[in-house]
């Protein structure tokens, strides 16, 4: 087992004061799985990355990774263990695709960042991987955002992590582009025995690709096939809030079974 929750709460404090968002979150993840991470917008997605990866701490429970407690373990180990893909971009003056590409190389090198020949190769492997050669020397900022976010997220598989955390990978990608980069998560996940949680809101991307959905609803967290998730009565719920009429309802949750 990778990743493991227990009974985990997340959410805020202010002035002492806890807001829960999702309460007694037990999920576990494990390598060769691409797990979709969905819910209505203010649901606990970004709330749950965050505590997943040690940004913001968790009201109650715990996370375990490789049967380590989170708390226990240090950021440059963390940084061995978690590679993160943010849905913002960010500009970054006189850097090529590929130097950006090098820095998830950054945890394995010594002291001044050399880049040894073994890290060398891996980053090559990764920008014929991707199939992005022709922008690799480029200026990371005369890159188009879906250009920027391809590099960002061959950025984290060149960090070479056992668990990869993207947040809405596809935001800036046009249609081709979202379906191309899943596509991709999936194939290296399966081929580099890793495992992908990626947030989202393109619902038939998610049903179509993932191995598992992470559904969150109401405070609570349900998991599972995506099969079983479209069964699931609260996830049909959330079209009932809507002005769509019944049979556009099942219209949508029929696109969703695969």
């Amino acid at each position: 087992m990778l990743l493991k929750t227990e009974n985990l709460n997340i959410g805020f404090k202010n002035k002492g004061i806890e807001t829960k968002i999702v309460s007694n979150i037990n999920l576990e993840i494990n390598k060769n799985e691409l797990i979709a991470l969905v819910g209505i917008n203010g649901s606990g997605k970004s709330s749950l990355i965050k505590t997943l990866l040690k940004f913001q701490k968790s009201l109650a429970g715990e996370i375990f990774i490789h049967n380590k407690n989170l708390k226990e373990i240090a950021p440059k180990e963390l940084s061995e263990q978690i590679s993160y893909v943010s849905s913002k971009l960010f500009e970054q003056n006189n850097i090529t695709a590929k130097n950006i590409i090098s820095l998830g190389r950054l945890p394995y090198t010594k002291w001044f960042g050399i880049l040894s020949n073994n890290d060398k190769k891996i980053v090559d492997e990764i920008i014929t991987t991707f199939n992005i050669e022709n922008i690799a020397e480029k200026q990371f900022n005369n890159l188009s955002d879906g250009e920027k976010q391809k590099i960002l997220i061959a950025r984290a598989f060149a960090q070479d992590t056992d668990l990869i955390i993207l947040d809405e990978p596809s935001s800036h990608l046009d249609i081709s582009g979202k379906y191309e980069v899943v596509k991709l998560l999936k194939k290296l996940t399966l081929e580099n025995n890793k495992a992908v949680i990626f947030s989202t809101h393109d619902l038939n991307i998610a049903f179509a690709n993932a191995d598992i959905i992470w559904f969150i609803f109401n405070g609570k967290i349900i998991s599972g096939k995506p099969k079983e998730i479209v069964n699931n009565s609260d996830f049909k719920n959330i079209f009932k809030s809507s002005n769509l009429s019944v049979k556009e309802q099942i219209k949508i949750i029929n696109s969703l079974i695969v």
